[in-house]
């Protein structure tokens, strides 16, 4: 039987019998002594994640501001990258720009393949709709909805199947909620309780690409942990890309590379 220990109840550990698409989260042990192989980053294909001289610049009534200049960086399929610098340095917009959530004014960006600045509203959402899984610092959840309703929305916009709860009940299960808390709203769960909702529905379309930002934000370091070691877990052994925004060190220590960026700019290369 495959489990994960629930933070939110410490002596209590969910049964994951289930898997997601290629998900099969293991015992905590196993995420510090693995039993299976990880798998490494894949350098000798192309980058799944490609910027080449991006430049990002917004107009405002008191003038341009420049989110990031000049950026350049390939990230491969399967590499945990953290995203470091300073507030107001760049790394939201950087962020944006992976997500499809806006276009550069200059440079080219290309995800799996394909340049987003040649690319329609529509063919940008469907992209994100196949391709990328997003984790927030505040969670983003729908507030009327339930736990599961929150998980199975991106899958019903995606497929049109309002009906079906199965990805989503599966989803949660790989991300160790107990199933009495799927009809729960997001007020009526914990911090670590959202954050794991958050984490399901970013991978309930089995995305190859997963961006978080700041996912261990509001939470406590227990649950923080729990929650990088999943992240830690997708990419180490399932392969998926895992770009994530934060300022702390220690969480940034999960990565493979540490993009910093300063001002725009990224800072001295990629380390």
């Amino acid at each position: 039987m495959i489990y994960i220990t629930n933070p939110d109840s410490p002596i209590e550990k969910v049964p994951l019998p289930w898997s997601i698409g290629r998900i099969r989260i293991p015992h905590p042990d196993s995420l510090i002594s693995p039993t299976t192989t990880p798998i490494k980053p894949d350098t000798s294909n192309e980058p799944i994640i490609s910027f080449h001289s991006v430049t990002k610049i917004y107009t405002l009534e008191s003038g341009n501001v420049t989110g990031i200049e000049e950026v350049t960086f390939d990230i491969y399929p399967g590499e945990f990258i953290a995203v470091m610098g300073p507030s107001g340095s760049g790394k939201s917009t950087l962020l944006d720009m992976m997500g499809c959530l806006d276009v550069p004014n200059n440079g080219d960006i290309w995800i799996t393949g394909q340049n987003t600045r040649m690319m329609s509203d529509n063919q940008l959402t469907d992209l994100r709709l196949h391709t990328i899984g997003f984790i927030f610092q505040y969670f983003n959840l729908f507030p009327l909805f339930s736990a599961l309703k929150n998980v199975q929305y991106p899958y019903v916009v995606r497929t049109g199947r309002s009906g079906d709860n199965k990805r989503a009940e599966e989803a949660l299960t790989s991300v160790g909620l107990e199933s009495k808390f799927w009809h729960h709203r997001p007020n009526q769960l914990s911090g670590g309780q959202q954050q794991r909702v958050a984490i399901a529905r970013a991978l309930v379309n089995d995305p190859p690409i997963i961006l978080c930002d700041e996912p261990t934000g509001n939470l406590d370091t227990k649950t923080g942990k729990a929650i990088m070691d999943l992240l830690s877990y997708l990419s180490k052994h399932e392969g998926r890309t895992v770009v994530m925004v934060t300022h702390d060190p220690r969480t940034a220590e999960y990565a493979d590379r540490i993009i910093r960026i300063v001002d725009g700019r990224v800072e001295n290369g990629v380390s």
